[in-house]
């Protein structure tokens, strides 16, 4: 989860431009030495065809910006089992997401 969007909306700049975005938010609170994606998928008619962002993510575990794991592997960030809550599922800066219930 971010804290900030791009200025452009839904225009993130394809997934080059996302991944991005994801890196430079990561940068700005001392996190930048790590490679950051943006959890999205692309369709056929995408410039470089389909992509799924469930391919795309590496293979965890992931952990959120309070070191707490919220999934240990694909398959449990993809269950019931996950720990992707109201109180873990975190912005860069630590914070809750603001409406998020």
């Amino acid at each position: 989860m971010t804290s900030v969007g791009s200025g452009k909306g839904g225009d993130l700049g394809g997934l080059a431009g996302a991944d991005a975005h994801c890196q430079q938010l990561a940068t700005t609170v001392g996190a930048g030495g790590k490679t950051w994606h943006a959890y999205l998928s692309t369709n056929a008619a995408a410039q470089g065809g389909q992509v799924s962002a469930r391919d795309r993510i590496g293979k965890g575990p992931w952990q959120n910006s309070k070191g707490v794991v919220v999934a240990k592997d694909v398959d449990d960030l993809h269950s019931a089992n996950n720990n992707l809550t109201q109180q873990s599922a975190l912005t860069e800066r630590g914070n809750m997401i603001a409406g998020s219930a």
